[in-house]
């Protein structure tokens, strides 16, 4: 829902908890449905650290994380919101 308070435009989005992240083959299942939908970001899921959060994005950056190879094909970010340490990725194509 939108809305606006003392001119600033501001989303509420109600959502539950993030699963934690997926194992292997999980994880490379998810590659593959990034793949099909190039562009758009997906979240991934919870990890139990901000250092793990952020290790996970790098993984898959770097193509080191099974199923997103190769390098650089994948953008991954970890954001920590209210307390959960997320990751978020998508698919930008091999030669980006």
């Amino acid at each position: 829902m939108s809305r606006t308070q003392a001119g600033i435009e501001y989303t509420v989005r109600f959502d539950a908890p993030s699963d934690p992240l997926p194992g292997v083959k999980v994880l490379e299942r998810f590659a593959e449905d990034l793949r099909a939908n190039m562009g758009e970001w997906a979240l991934l899921g919870a990890a139990h650290s901000m250092g793990s959060a952020g290790q996970c994005a790098y993984m898959i950056r770097h193509g080191r994380q099974a199923g997103f190879s190769p390098a650089g094909s994948f953008e991954a970010e970890s954001k920590t919101i209210f307390g959960e340490h997320r990751v978020y990725a998508r698919f930008v194509g091999p030669d980006a």
